[in-house]
């Protein structure tokens, strides 16, 4: 497509174009008419982008539009906008969701805007309906659509029951059953509707082979179900599934029992299946759970049930399956606190994994920056080494200081030779003192002990050298000739 604008004149104010291809606007007034996506459920391209439009009759400005999904099959990056014809949005969807609620509006028409986002899909199928006021003039009040969703387990049973304790709730309800076998094997999915009675006029249960509304219809119940035809039992491949679409009035006595389960033809395992009469092997919970799995009943044996006292069950029968809790209930409180398990396991996970994930990450930085500075170090050690490989510098290796070489210092009997050769020769006196030497040696030497340490701390001071080694005896030979004691032995 070539769009082309011309002027006639230049604008100097903000402009907008849109451009709408009324190849992707389609309108609906029939109410047997379905909205669906471009080739549903062959599956719509990665850019479709459509609008439908579901209008009123112009003669009828009373009746409410009720919208209802059969099938919604969108991958999770797509978009369904709901808006009334004043533009005011509705709704508005994602891919997440199963299948939105039913949307009841009084406006004259209804916009469904569809953008696939770049991501293709099977796509989705909606019908609608007029609906007059109630006669009584209390609010329209769309089905219930709180139920229904996809069924992936090796067996069990889909059970409503007691949905009301007066009067009638309607509901409107999607199951989409799929066949899961224990450890991997492949083997075939087997779906049987046990109970259908009680409802409310107008109600109807309709199962499809295959994923969608568009496969062939296998059972179509509008009324109570007989024993003959609950004996019916549908099977398709591993790959294969089933489609069940549940439009009914609930009232106290309703009872509504789906069974299914998977299973294969061969040896059958010791723990986790069990061996049926006509050669199925099923998973081993299967047995003794209220719903007979079995073409034959053999895994709902007699000594399934036991006696009591005040109450004695017998036999199974067609009414003791609602005194045993169901394996795979919609809606009911069990399935709230499996999300709630699940939303839990979910968290721990992801927690876990952001933990793993912080973790690795510090150690991986830690690690790069331990590896950088080692790179670093080595070139700047190669740097060093370049340098004073290129230079001229002789290094010489210094000798280490010697240690101080200290004297002994001298003892006394040194200290009066030293002084006894020093000495100065005396003059002989008379013959009085020389015949008394022996008498005067004790007083010479308290008189040498005298002037010594006179020399020595009461004289001149004189500066000792600097150097490492403890003064010796020449150090004070000035002092001690200065000072001659034999001076004053006369």
């Amino acid at each position: 497509m070539d769009v082309r604008f011309s002027y006639s004149e230049a604008l100097t104010g903000e402009v907008h174009f849109r451009v709408v291809s009324k190849e992707n606007v389609f309108s609906y007034g029939d109410p047997s008419e379905v909205a669906e996506s471009a080739r549903f459920p062959a599956g719509y391209p990665a850019h479709y982008a459509a609008e439908y439009v579901i209008r009123r009759p112009a003669d009828d400005h009373r009746s409410a539009i009720l919208l209802s999904f059969t099938d919604y099959l969108l991958a999770p990056w797509a978009l369904l906008e709901v808006t009334d014809a004043d533009g005011s949005r509705v709704a508005s969807y994602t891919g997440d969701v199963f299948r939105p609620p039913v949307t009841v509006t009084n406006t004259s028409a209804l916009h469904l805007h569809f953008h696939a986002n770049g991501r293709p899909g099977i796509g989705f199928r909606a019908k609608f309906d007029f609906v007059p006021p109630p006669l009584d003039g209390a609010p329209l009040l769309p089905p219930r659509t709180d139920c229904g969703g996809v069924v992936l387990s090796a067996g069990g049973a889909i059970t409503m029951l007691n949905m009301t304790h007066a009067g009638t709730v309607w509901y409107d309800c999607v199951w989409l059953l799929r066949a899961r076998l224990p450890g991997g094997h492949a083997g075939r999915l087997a779906l049987r509707l046990s109970v259908f009675r009680g409802f409310a006029p107008g109600s109807r249960l309709k199962i499809v082979d295959g994923p969608t509304t568009r496969g062939a219809t296998v059972t179509l119940v509008t009324s109570d179900l007989s024993g003959a035809e609950a004996s019916a039992e549908h099977v398709v491949d591993a790959d294969g599934s089933f489609y069940v679409h549940l439009q009914a009035g609930f009232r106290p006595s309703s009872q509504l029992a789906l069974i299914y389960s998977s299973f294969r033809l061969g040896d059958c395992g010791a723990h986790r299946e069990m061996a049926c009469g006509d050669g199925r092997c099923i998973a081993q919970f299967l047995k003794c759970d209220g719903f007979a799995h079995c073409p034959d009943k053999s895994d709902e044996a007699d000594s399934c049930y036991t006696y009591s006292l005040s109450t004695s069950l017998g036999v199974q029968n067609e009414d003791t399956w609602t005194l045993n809790p169901p394996n795979f209930y919609f809606p009911g409180p069990s399935h709230s606190m499996a999300s709630i398990e699940s939303a839990t396991l979910s968290l721990l996970a992801m927690c876990l994994i952001i933990v793993l994930t912080m973790t690795s990450a510090v150690i991986f930085i830690y690690s790069n920056g331990r590896v950088a500075e080692r790179r670093a170090r080595n070139r700047l050690l190669r740097s060093i080494s370049d340098l004073m490989r290129e230079s001229s510098v002789e290094v010489v290796s210094a000798a280490p200081d010697e240690p101080p070489v200290y004297e002994p210092p001298p003892d006394y009997e040194q200290i009066v030779h030293c002084f006894a050769v020093h000495r100065k020769p005396k003059k002989k006196r008379g013959k009085k003192a020389a015949q008394r030497p022996h008498s005067r040696l004790p007083n010479l030497r308290l008189q040498l002990s005298t002037e010594l340490n006179a020399a020595l701390f009461r004289g001149p001071r004189r500066q000792l050298p600097r150097h490492n080694t403890v003064p010796s005896l020449h150090h004070f030979s000035g002092h001690l000739e200065a000072a001659d004691p034999a001076d004053d032995l006369a």
